[in-house]
């Protein structure tokens, strides 16, 4: 007759293994089981894994923008992001690619229709992009 095992249930680092039943008809009988006066069954045992949330894709908050000739425009002015697992991102956002011509003190130089192309990453590897226009008019005079 089979015995129990002792531990019936295992963690493992991906999930659990629990002891489901031994199969009467699998007994192993050897020279060597004979000695001892025991004979060996197989066990099955079932795998549950560990049930993980899928990595969700970080947002990039960005608006496009119209600005005049000579107004100061920064790539990252108002442009916020957040993920559901790491919250605030902001700090993480990388600018791409900034169309905008601008001068040495960051002042728009020349009119037209330009983009610019944001980047975020989470901690775990999800990354978004997002592109947005920023609108140079002509300065009235």
């Amino acid at each position: 007759q089979a015995v129990e095992p002792e531990t019936t249930s295992f963690k493992a680092e991906d999930g659990i293994w629990k002891f489901k039943s031994y199969d009467a008809k699998s007994k192993e009988v050897n020279d060597e089981n004979l000695k001892e006066g025991k004979i060996q069954f197989v066990g099955t045992w079932i795998f549950s894994p560990y049930v993980t949330s899928l990595n969700a894709i970080p947002t990039i908050d960005a608006e496009d923008q119209t600005l005049t000739v000579g107004d100061a425009f920064d790539p990252a002015n108002g442009v916020t992001a957040t993920d559901t697992e790491d919250g605030n991102l902001t700090e993480k956002v990388e600018v791409l690619e900034n169309k905008v011509p601008t001068d040495e003190n960051g002042n728009t130089t020349e009119a037209g229709s330009y983009t610019v192309t944001y980047k975020v990453t989470d901690s775990k590897g999800a990354s978004s992009t997002k592109t947005i226009t920023v609108v140079v008019n002509q300065k009235m005079e």
